[in-house]
């Protein structure tokens, strides 16, 4: 996951509800909270489309691509 933020910004949006039990659902069952689910599907989305540039900006990736802890 992306190292905390000195600054957090909220991210606030409606989506349907049948979508918002099924992330709450994977979330849960992954031992994740939905914030981190989040975070983890944006950094598998940055994997399937090689979005490196963006990836190395969000997460402050390491020469491998992977987030540092």
């Amino acid at each position: 996951m992306a190292p905390p933020s000195p600054k957090l910004k909220d991210l606030n949006f409606k989506v349907d509800p049948s979508f918002h039990r099924a992330f709450k659902t994977a979330s849960a069952m992954s031992g994740l909270s939905m914030k981190e689910l989040l975070e983890a599907s944006l950094l598998a989305w940055t994997d399937a489309h090689g979005a490196e540039t963006l990836k190395a900006f969000l997460f402050k990736c390491d020469e491998d691509g992977r987030p540092r802890q």
